[in-house]
């Protein structure tokens, strides 16, 4: 595949001109100069023969010529030889019409090169076919990526352009094709990012010096507890300045297991250390000694439950004093996160088995960019990271759920925060809080940072004071952790975790108590007339609390039809759906309601079921992440949990508001071994799966 180029002379064309006589007459001693260009070009590419005939031409061996290249690094050498010898923008532009048109833009050799033909010529790339047209996504943005060579600020630029960039502009139309292909290609960019998308800051120290940012911003100086930082000075701390505040601050618990059985490294792989405490550990004005109260995060990433499973018995393993004389390990669980507290430690440890695949997939879908920072055994950053940690300034996500105090806490760690561009006036009042005459508000946030618990040593003569005194280190764990489950017991643990929790806010769900039905996107007009109910996060997806199962059947079409006992406030809840937001969208008289006699009814087709098994997923699940069978597994009287999402169905002759289920969580409880040194008070497990539901990411950063 290629593309002809035609160079000609002056008088015969207006095309782009070369000829050596124009350019002697234009800039004496261009020539030369050019010369040397080609000379260096030529060693650099042995393989550019093209380069031959323009070399002849200028050595004045050929007036006009033709050139047939190949390929986009072909194109890329054109116009910076041809910028090199000050050739207009506009006339490049219009030499290069027959490149730009090309139907195999995207199967041309030499992709590597598109970015840097991007730098010097914008126009001259076109993106937006490249990516339609391209079978390979993954590959060639990571070619592209790994191929250009940049300094720091300019890569962190375009990792920053390929994250960003808005595939579905890549389409002229909208359908279910296109927007299955948009899907995908999101995917895609989302599995790269593990290979591209995260940096390291010690490549270039220089780029973390101060510079602030112009974009509007809440000033944190009314807040922070940090100094002003002065212009050019280096925010990124000095590598052995990180490490010995890494080691001081956890207590050097990546070198030395408290569990004395243990005697292997710590299990960094597919676990890193990340959250507010890492961001502090690594800016170089940072006031550490005041992080007393600060956790030691531990995402777990991995890609199948059975790893998760592994890894999160690793590190168990490696907190475990089960075995020991005097045990002094405490376990708090809320369903992905056990935080874990040691006698005479004064540092809580957390663990977080969400449902990420990769470090990057943990840290970037945190609510600010200022804690996007990664550690397992390298400290790793997302871009924006980076960039926040230069200009003092972090920016928020678009997360499905943002809180005044996270935005606080951020400015009391000496970070402005960025405005975000879209209305946040529902969900936020920092400018409230900033202005409020006696600052009640923000004192009570600003004192919810400093709440912390760290069981002391104790001394007990006989088994009776001892196992009061854990009763009592029990007692404040479970209030300073809000847990559901508190326990010394490993076995436990293992058997109420949820391995793999609802953190990725693609599918990330909320409580139904907590539904809002201001915060959602109104479109009537939609085809078939069913309407998924969305915000501006995209599709609403809820769940609800524990709820025994009344019956599970399947009807004459093959579907599975699980009813539950409805709870009152869930009964409400579907009386909001069934008036407040039906009518929203519709005008009418409602076929039916969503509760019968108490009870309220989940469908699951067997299409559905069948598309679920094909993509080896399971729409029923154990507590802990467990495929399960809705055949075998979910019967009358389980304790179950379910997420699902909300669809209005406007039809003239059906009109009504519909579940639509997406996963069954099934509480299992499984026999465990009482330890005779302390048997903990068993808490309403049912909570948990509660809990799971509304725990997101910044609750444990």
């Amino acid at each position: 595949m290629s593309v002809t180029i035609k160079f000609k002379t002056p008088h015969t064309s207006s095309k782009l001109v070369i000829s050596r006589a124009n350019l002697a007459a234009r800039a004496p001693g261009l020539l030369d100069q050019v010369k040397d260009r080609f000379v260096q070009v030529l060693c650099e590419n042995d393989n550019l023969s093209f380069l031959g005939p323009l070399r002849d031409m200028i050595e004045g061996n050929a007036r006009d010529i033709v050139l047939r290249l190949v390929s986009h690094e072909h194109i890329y050498q054109i116009i910076t030889i041809a910028q090199k010898i000050g050739v207009l923008h506009d006339v490049i532009l219009e030499s290069l019409e027959p490149y730009l048109a090309l139907d195999h833009y995207a199967q041309m050799m030499g992709h590597e090169s598109l970015y840097q033909i991007h730098l010097i010529a914008p126009e001259c790339v076109d993106f937006y076919k490249f990516f339609k047209d391209c079978d390979d996504l993954g590959v060639k943005i990571v070619d592209i990526v790994n191929y250009t060579k940049l300094n720091f600020a300019e890569h962190l630029k375009m990792l920053m352009f390929f994250k960003t960039f808005d595939f579905a502009k890549c389409f002229g139309g909208n359908n279910e094709e296109i927007q299955a292909r948009i899907v995908a290609m999101n995917k895609c960019r989302d599995n790269i990012g593990r290979k591209v998308f995260l940096v390291s800051p010690y490549d270039d120290v220089s780029y973390f010096n101060y510079s602030p940012t112009d974009l509007p911003a809440w000033k944190c100086d009314s807040v922070s507890i940090q100094q002003p930082p002065v212009v050019g000075k280096c925010m990124l701390a000095a590598r052995e300045d990180m490490e010995k505040r890494l080691h001081d601050v956890t207590l050097d618990i990546f070198n030395k297991s408290p569990n004395p059985a243990v005697t292997t490294p710590f299990p960094f792989e597919n676990v890193v250390f990340s959250g507010g405490l890492l961001c502090k550990i690594v800016s170089a004005d940072s006031a550490i000694n005041r992080a007393k109260q600060a956790d030691v995060d531990l995402f777990i990433h991995a890609r199948t439950f059975a790893e998760r499973a592994k890894v999160f018995d690793r590190l168990i393993e490696w907190f475990d004093t089960s075995k020991t004389p005097r045990p002094r390990t405490f376990y708090a669980i809320i369903g992905s996160v056990v935080s874990i507290y040691m006698v005479g430690t004064n540092r809580k440890f957390q663990i977080v088995v969400g449902n990420a695949t990769s470090a990057y997939g943990c840290v970037s879908r945190f609510d600010m960019t200022h804690v996007q920072f990664a550690y397992n055994g390298q400290l790793l950053a997302t871009p924006e990271a980076c960039i926040a940690l230069r200009e003092r300034a972090s920016r928020l996500n678009e997360v499905p759920r943002l809180r005044n105090e996270r935005i606080i806490k951020g400015m009391y760690s000496g970070f402005d925060i960025i405005k975000p561009a879209w209305d946040m006036t529902n969900d936020l009042n920092i400018d409230g809080l900033l202005n409020e005459s006696d600052r009640f508000q923000l004192r009570k946030i600003i004192r919810g940072f400093h709440g912390f618990y760290y069981p002391a040593e104790y001394t007990a003569d006989t088994i009776t004071e001892e196992n009061d005194a854990l009763e009592h280190i029990a007692a404040n764990i479970e209030k300073d952790s809000n847990a559901v489950l508190v326990t010394m017991s490993p076995i436990e643990v293992a058997n109420n975790v949820t391995l793999g929790g609802n953190f990725d806010t693609t599918y990330e769900s909320t409580l139904f108590t907590a539904f809002n039905k201001n915060i959602l996107s109104i479109n009537r007009h939609v085809g078939g007339r069913k309407v998924l109910l969305r915000t501006k996060f995209g599709v609403l997806r809820l769940n609800t609390k524990m709820m025994k199962v009344a019956s599970s059947v399947v009807n004459d079409k093959g579907d599975f039809v699980i009813s539950f006992a409805a709870p009152d406030d869930f009964k409400q809840f579907c009386d909001v759906l069934d008036t407040d937001v039906f009518t929203m969208f519709r005008r009418g008289q409602l076929a039916t309601r969503l509760i019968h006699d108490g009870v309220v009814k989940f469908s699951l087709s067997r299409n559905q079921l069948a598309l679920q098994m094909d993509k080896g997923y399971s729409c029923v699940q154990s507590q802990r992440g467990e495929p399960l069978s809705i055949e075998e597994d979910l019967l009358a009287g389980d304790d179950v949990q379910v997420i699902f999402t909300v669809t209005i169905l406007t039809a003239w002759n059906d009109q009504r508001v519909e579940l639509n289920p997406i996963k069954f969580i099934k509480h299992q409880t499984t026999p465990t071994k009482k330890l005779d040194y302390f048997e903990p008070p068993m808490e309403n497990i049912d909570e948990i799966a509660v809990a799971t539901g509304e725990l997101t990411y910044e609750d444990v950063l």
